[in-house]
Formats: structure tokens, C-alpha cells, sequence
């Protein structure tokens, strides 16, 4: 299996350590950027990830304008995946409102996240996580 990548796009750096320190221990590749313009000069540059992770409420561009922007790019530099993770958003909120394959919510439960991020690869069956129950 190829290795697993993300960038991460948050405005809070402090978190956007902590999840990027959470993949690469697990043998993740993880990149972390700051804003939307710092995410799309990446990808236009190349970097390639499995996903994209970002925060909805960033200044200068939101992650509703990032996502936007990252659809159009071309096939061969988008991520394989985008993924929403925000403290700003309500319950019945789906992630297709953000065109995101996936929405989580802040504070978030790294084992959830690696563990549906494994099943979005197909890394993992659908099921049980790490010893939970059913």
C-alpha cells in the first residue's frame, strides 16, 4: 500500500501541530500549512497528499473557498480526498454542504479520525477500530 499523506490547512497552529505529530507516528506523511492561499501553492507545486484536511474559518480564504479552489485544480494535483474538521458547525450539517468527502468536529477523537481516514483507503475493513467493540 502506498504510504499516507495529508495536509493539514489550519489557522490554529498549536492543533495543526498536534494532528500532524498524531499521523506521523503512525507513518503517516503530514504537511501543515496556515492558511488557503499556503495550501493551494503547495499543491499547485505538486505535493499530491491522500488528504486534505481544513478548518472551515481561516482569514483571507475559508476552507469553503480553499475546497472550491482545490476542485478545480487539475486531477493529477488534487488530494485523493478533502476533509472538513471545524468547531463551527451544526449537527445537521453534512459534508456534502462543503463538497467534503468527510466532516468531523473539534475537539477531535484522533483514533475516530485515523480510523475512518483508514477506511476511506480501504487500510481497514469496515468495523471495529484498535479493540472497539461493535
Amino acid at each position: 500500500m502506498p504510504p499516507r499523506s495529508v495536509l493539514i490547512c489550519d489557522d490554529e497552529p498549536e492543533l495543526a501541530e498536534e494532528i500532524a505529530e498524531f499521523f506521523i507516528a503512525l507513518g503517516w506523511s503530514a504537511r501543515i500549512v496556515n492558511s488557503g492561499p499556503e495550501a493551494l501553492r503547495l499543491l499547485e507545486s505538486g505535493f499530491s497528499p491522500t488528504f486534505l484536511m481544513t478548518d472551515l474559518r481561516m482569514p483571507g480564504m475559508t476552507g469553503e473557498e480553499l475546497i472550491a479552489r482545490v476542485r478545480r485544480l487539475p486531477a493529477h494535483l488534487r488530494p485523493r480526498y478533502v476533509v472538513v474538521v471545524t468547531g463551527h458547525i451544526w449537527e445537521t450539517m453534512t459534508p456534502a454542504e462543503f463538497d467534503a468527502d468527510r466532516l468531523f468536529t473539534k475537539p477531535i477523537d484522533p483514533d475516530a479520525l485515523v480510523a475512518e481516514l483508514d477506511r476511506m483507503t480501504g487500510a481497514l475493513p469496515a468495523g471495529p477500530y484498535r479493540g472497539e467493540a461493535s
